[in-house]
């Protein structure tokens, strides 16, 4: 029915009224807002709670389908809706007799309440009738693009990434206490990894006999939990795995009895969805050695996350993902639409996935939708016990049906695995391992006959499956930021760019996993020739914006860009610098390296080759030369870092790791970022050229470029930090790049004055560092340092929209190593395009509307004045 004929429907049917608001009675307005049949329980209990009334958007019914929820008061309005918080529903209806509290919930818990009257009840579900459906609730939910999306004042879309993973750690809580009692009870027994391995997966399949229970899942529904053979029996058949369990005979019999009897009375948790488990599957079931009893016998356990390069794919990530793409995958007939994931751990995208392909397949509820699903959907997983994981995930995600996935327990680098998958899918989905292939590994794929041509497996995966992937299949992708610059992916970059349309790119800092700090790329896209008008999304996450993207999916920026602008010939990079503007203006400027030399320091010789030698002391020796080895010990940019005593000899160093040559004035460079955010470099003149390690640059002047002050001022410039911060990321500082740095023709007067405001800023820090432990006025030196800042801009002469657009980079961002408190150039109150010089002069303070209400007396004649001594009065109390 359409969205206008539904509307009117409902608008006819809002005829129910009740003189006594209870739970119970909101169930005609449930109803009429589309809450019927599978879509509405009664007496739902979830944890150790029970709603009379929930409405979902469909089954299976769990945290991610609730919508809304009617429940009883207790007094406590505000302490009723907090009870339903893991329940998901981003609405709780509170009823106290003369109406209701209408409560928003966050991911905070209960926020807004809007009461509502009994006789306003009516006219209430009447107006937001709409707003209310299954469809409008579920699409906030999810975050899924719609017509006319717009943001519903009781949806917070932070809700479920905090509800999911707060039962994510109370289900980790739970597991982990039980591995621990049964490894305590057990002890010196666990002194084999078969034994460890037997001690998760019995935890994990009672566990798992809970879920499937709670779920109403065929063949669970009547099951005795504390019956050990029986849980075994049934979820053996459920996996096809009934060997050896349950594990240890008659030895571990009684603990295992005692911990089944345990699960078996935790709270309900026919409410928990897949993305839990996903916490589950990373936090708990990984890594851990079990305590207790007997704990020193028990051998070290497998560091699982770094055999299997474990991190897990955040929830929203994935729901953006697939929203995304959803647009290009609805364009493949429903029959045809056949989903792949690699390396499939618990199945975050097949999950994903099955719930798009079950709303839009177009087959009624029931076992012939299981079987469409079914047939659609396929993973590998090289590990047995994450195998399980994920067919329960898909399970739980199908729920009532049986498990009969196909989640293949394969090797995916084995031969020819990624090449036929991917050649029968039509939609490739992917958070591949990023470690680099051992030499172990190598071997063993070279002897079966399909020997890797990539360093990491992350990109072996792409070059195993994009080219067999066929026409018009879309791809979507989680791959290291490596991957769009580095020579290893070029040959994949090349194909992206000729044989690909784009759709998205997004980079992500380091702070995306829980577990891992990988700064990763996300591609999406189809296999179509790319034509000249092709555009995508390009979009970045920093790590300051990461925590606004998890709650409401926002981008620190986004732009769209014609793929025609990334280069096919090699290298073929994909990577563009945030601020393109900035340096698209100052793309003609001569790089640095014309004007400087730039070099790495030396490296010492490894360990083994100077057999055990000294290198270094802090105290002189004769015939060893002071140095300059770390960058770690808070030293500002007004002084050298602290420098030790080094064996400076042609046989302690690296052959190609001499470095600079000592004896030469250089403005020295941390080589590694001083700190995440945009202020990473502290430049430091050295006037007697020390020797200084790899962990530094050297910037020499060439005869007719700039001095070593004017060169100092442009290196700790947010310039050069812009320019470090938008093309490097978190790697380092590298000398290639410096040398493409661009570089003003900067004029002699111009460079007195970088040079005179760096000599002033200098002086004032010196004056700062002698006042030390004396009270003393900061304010100087920051103007100094602003009025250096001024001087290093006024030669790189950008527009003042772009000036701006830089420095805000810097807004609320510490700028360490400068003596001063330092985030910011402007006032959060001034939105004009303001050159620094300009801010900071004295003409522009005189200027203000504080300086024109201080100086101009009132004319009580003239309106003119009259009004704007008023206006200026109303700004300078703002």
């Amino acid at each position: 029915m359409p969205m206008t004929d539904l509307s009117k429907a409902r608008e006819s049917h809002f005829t129910v009224d009740a003189a006594i608001v209870t739970a119970a009675s909101l169930r005609p307005y449930f109803e009429q807002c589309g809450y019927e049949g599978s879509r509405l329980a009664t007496d739902y209990t979830f944890d150790s709670e029970t709603a009379p009334l929930v409405g979902f958007f469909g089954r299976p019914w769990d945290a991610r389908s609730a919508c809304v929820a009617a429940v009883d008061s207790k007094g406590d309005t505000h302490a009723s809706a907090a009870t339903c918080y893991t329940l998901g529903t981003p609405t709780v209806f509170v009823c106290r007799g003369d109406g209701f509290d209408c409560w928003t919930i966050s991911g905070d818990g209960p926020a807004q309440n809007k009461p509502i009257a009994a006789q306003e009840i009516r006219g209430f579900f009447q107006t937001h009738a709409d707003d209310l459906s299954p469809e409008t609730i579920y699409a906030a939910k999810t975050r899924r693009p719609v017509a006319a999306q717009r943001q519903l004042w009781f949806v917070d879309v932070g809700l479920m990434p905090a509800v999911e993973r707060r039962m994510g750690q109370a289900l980790h809580r739970l597991v982990e206490g039980a591995i621990q009692d049964l490894s305590a009870e057990l002890g010196g027994q666990l002194r084999s990894r078969k034994a460890l391995t037997d001690l998760y997966k019995t935890v994990f399949w009672l566990l798992a006999a809970k879920l499937l229970n709670e779920k109403d899942v065929e063949n669970f529904k009547r099951i005795d939990l504390k019956n050990v053979d029986e849980v075994f029996d049934r979820v053996g058949r459920h996996y096809a795995d009934t060997a050896t369990l349950p594990p240890g005979g008659k030895k571990w019999r009684a603990a295992i009895d005692a911990v089944a009897a345990n699960i078996a009375s935790w709270g309900n948790l026919g409410n928990i969805s897949p993305e839990a488990l996903g916490y589950l599957y990373e936090q708990a079931l990984v890594d851990k050695k079990p305590k207790g009893a007997g704990a020193k016998k028990i051998p070290k356990g497998r560091d699982i996350r770094k055999e299997l390069g474990i991190h897990r794919t955040p929830p929203v990530l994935v729901d953006h993902m697939l929203a995304q793409l959803w647009t290009l995958i609805e364009q493949i007939p429903p029959a045809d639409r056949r989903v792949f994931e690699p390396a499939c751990g618990h199945g975050a995208f097949l999950v994903a996935a099955l719930r798009w392909l079950r709303e839009y397949s177009g087959v009624p509820e029931g076992i012939d939708r299981h079987r469409y699903l079914r047939d659609r959907l396929y993973g590998v997983e090289v590990d047995s016990f994450t195998r399980e994981l994920c067919k329960l995930s898909l399970t739980l995600a199908d729920v009532p049906h049986r498990n009969s996935w196909r989640i293949d327990q394969d090797d995916m680098f084995a031969p020819s695995v990624l090449k036929n998958a991917a050649a029968q899918c039509t939609v490739l989905l992917a958070n591949p391992p990023y470690e680099p292939f051992r030499v172990t590994d190598k071997n063993r794929y070279q002897k079966a006959g399909e020997p890797v041509t990539a360093i990491t497996k992350a990109v072996e995966m792409l070059k195993r499956t994009l080219p067999h992937l066929p026409p018009g299949g879309v791809f979507g992708v989680v791959m290291p930021q490596g991957m769009l610059h580095d020579k290893e992916s070029t040959e994949i970059r090349k194909l992206l760019l000729t044989d690909f349309q784009l759709s998205e790119i997004t980079l992500f800092a380091d702070n995306l996993f829980e577990e891992s700090d990988h700064e990763v790329a996300v591609l999406m896209g189809r296999r179509r020739k790319p034509t000249a008008s092709s555009t995508l999304m390009y979009r970045r996450v920093r790590e300051r914006g990461m925590a606004a993207f998890k709650e409401r999916l926002a981008f620190s920026s986004e732009r769209k860009v014609p793929q025609a602008s990334f280069a096919t010939d090699l290298p073929a990079t994909l990577l563009l610098p945030d601020l393109p503007e900035v340096w698209d203006y100052l793309g003609d400027m001569l790089g640095l390296g014309i004007s400087a030399k730039v070099q790495q320091g030396f490296q010492f010789r490894s360990k083994k080759e100077l057999e055990g030698r000294q290198v270094e002391s802090k105290t002189k020796k004769p015939g060893w030369i002071p140095a300059i080895l770390r960058a770690d010990d808070g030293y500002s940019i007004c002084e050298l870092p602290k420098r030790v005593w080094i064996d400076y000899a042609e046989d302690t160093l690296r052959p190609r790791g001499g470095g600079a040559k000592p004896g030469t004035a250089q403005v020295i460079l941390n080589y590694a970022r001083v700190a995440r955010e945009p202020w990473r470099l502290k430049a430091v003149v050295d006037e007697k050229g020390h020797a200084v390690s790899s962990r530094f640059l050297v910037f020499r002047p060439k005869p007719g470029g700039p001095t070593l002050r004017v060169l100092w001022a442009i290196l700790n410039s947010p310039v050069a930090n812009a320019y470090a911060h938008c093309f490097l990321g978190k790697r380092e500082t590298l000398v290639k790049e410096w040398r493409a740095f661009p570089l003003p023709a900067i004029s002699l007067a111009r460079a007195r004055g970088i040079a005179g405001a760096a000599t002033e800023y200098l002086a004032a820090a010196q004056k700062a560092q002698d006042a030390f432990m004396k009270p003393m006025d900061k304010k100087p030196l920051r103007q100094a340092l602003l009025a250096m800042d001024a001087e290093v801009l006024r030669s790189y002469d950008l527009p003042p929209r772009l000036e701006r657009q830089l420095l805000d980079l810097f807004e609320g961002v510490e700028r360490k190593g400068v003596g001063c408190e330092f985030k910011g150039y402007y006032q959060s109150s001034l939105d004009a395009f303001v050159p620094l010089h300009e801010l900071i002069s004295d003409e522009y303070a005189r200027s203000t509307m504080e300086e024109f209400r201080q100086q101009r007396p009132l004319d009580s004649s003239s309106p003119v004045l009259a009004a704007l001594r008023s206006a200026s009065e109303a700004f300078a109390e703002e």
